[in-house]
């Protein structure tokens, strides 16, 4: 069921300024309000503000690009969408986004949030989203498990993880020592490609199709090798991890700075299991590529499809990523990293932000992001890789299969 809320005004300065008159309706379409992290603290969100009736509408992310789609394709208005990264080139091309810039300002948005940050919305110099929260994906460690197995550091070489998680596996029988994603092609696609990264390897180069490589078949060789040794489960994906991790029995995975917000959840205990939850470096192959991490946001824009209410989707794009006080609520309650200079100040002497900073200082756009074909891309990938992962195919069978199947979707 749809919800219909009523939204009310906030307060910075800053803010503001950014507000225009009065809106009206407005329908805010985004996968946060399908989770249950996400959803309560929207929905408290809703009753902040007035004069703007929403109706929120919550798809699952792996069935948001499709949706966007078939929103655009229908005609359907949408005053606020979530968006990612990845997704913006698809978009743009479809001529889905509204220019933000020419309804708050170039200068006003540049005053509110660092033109660093500014750039994952833009596309082609125009300015198609605003970052509600940004950061990387990258590996998490969990300390109690490692404490439980005897590490007393972050491995620093592949040759370590996997010594590190045969420890893990050893001292935690019932765990999953590197919760890599074996299930759903796209979450297996990015979060893969940071391991194919640290061996030197590349899908795409110049435009072109650069897969087919010694580095990349080293890199598949030793995620199946983890696989198969059981030290990476198969069947789960990072949803079913997290759960896992919050139980302590993840030592590693890779994702979002929502680590630490979903695991004080899901644990139960709060900001109490904050202890456990740290981003550590990629671990090297001593090939002199820095700790990868992938480029990680969620934007919000507003739809040029249909006839969308203007002065209602600023309104309500506005209160979530450009309000600082809406933003470290949403940081403290979930760890989302928020984008507005103001709210970044008022948490800067936290180290889980500053640790995580400093890794996605050598983050990477995730490689199929800069082509409209985008998500067929991530699927040929993601599928490639989950075959050899699951002992369909040889590693080596997949990377051609994966090279032939990217040439033939270019």
């Amino acid at each position: 069921m749809f919800k219909k809320v009523i939204f009310l005004l906030s307060t910075t300065a800053a803010y503001v300024a950014l507000q225009g008159a009065t809106a009206q309706d407005a329908s805010f379409v985004g996968w946060a309000y399908s989770e249950a992290a996400g959803k309560a603290f929207i929905e408290r969100e809703v009753d902040e503000i007035d004069d703007v009736s929403v109706e929120l509408i919550g798809f699952p992310w792996n069935q948001m690009v499709q949706n966007m789609i078939l929103r655009h394709r229908s005609g359907e208005s949408t005053e606020a969408i979530q968006i990612q990264e990845r997704w913006m080139p698809m978009l743009v091309g479809l001529g889905a986004l509204q220019d933000l810039n020419e309804i708050y300002g170039a200068d006003a948005l540049a005053a509110t949030v660092d033109p660093g940050l500014l750039a994952m919305g833009q596309f082609d110099g125009k300015q198609y989203a605003l970052p509600w929260t940004a950061g990387s994906i990258a590996l998490v460690a969990n300390g109690a498990v490692l404490e439980t197995a005897g590490i007393s550091e972050a491995p620093a070489t592949m040759d370590d993880f996997r010594a590190a998680l045969e420890k893990i596996k050893e001292a935690v029988p019932d765990s999953v020592p590197f919760g890599l994603s074996t299930a759903n092609p796209n979450l297996i696609q990015v979060e893969s490609q940071i391991i194919f990264w640290q061996f030197g390897a590349r899908f795409f180069e110049d435009g072109n199709v650069s897969i087919d490589t010694p580095e990349a078949r080293e890199a598949l060789e030793f995620i199946v090798g983890l696989v198969d040794d059981g030290l990476v489960a198969k069947g789960n994906d990072r949803n079913a991890t997290r759960a896992l991790y919050a139980q302590n029995l993840v030592g590693f995975y890779f994702d979002p700075p929502v680590a630490r917000g979903i695991a004080r959840k899901q644990s139960g205990q709060g900001e109490a299991f904050d202890v456990n939850v740290y981003p550590v470096p990629t671990p090297s192959t001593g090939n002199g590529e820095p700790p990868r991490s992938v480029i990680w946001a969620h934007l919000l824009g507003i739809m040029s499809t249909g006839s969308p209410d203007l002065d209602a989707g600023k309104k309500v794009v506005g209160h979530f990523a450009l309000n600082a006080e809406t933003q470290v609520a949403y940081w403290n309650e979930l760890g989302l990293f928020p984008t507005t200079k103001e709210a970044l100040a008022q948490i800067k002497t936290d180290n889980y932000v500053t640790d995580w900073i400093e890794l996605a200082g050598t983050a990477r756009l995730d490689e199929p992001a800069s082509f409209e074909n985008s998500a067929e891309l991530r699927k040929i990938i993601g599928e490639e890789i989950e075959a050899a992962m699951l002992g369909a195919k040889s590693a080596n069978d997949a990377i051609s299969a994966m090279a032939k199947r990217l040439e033939k979707a270019m």
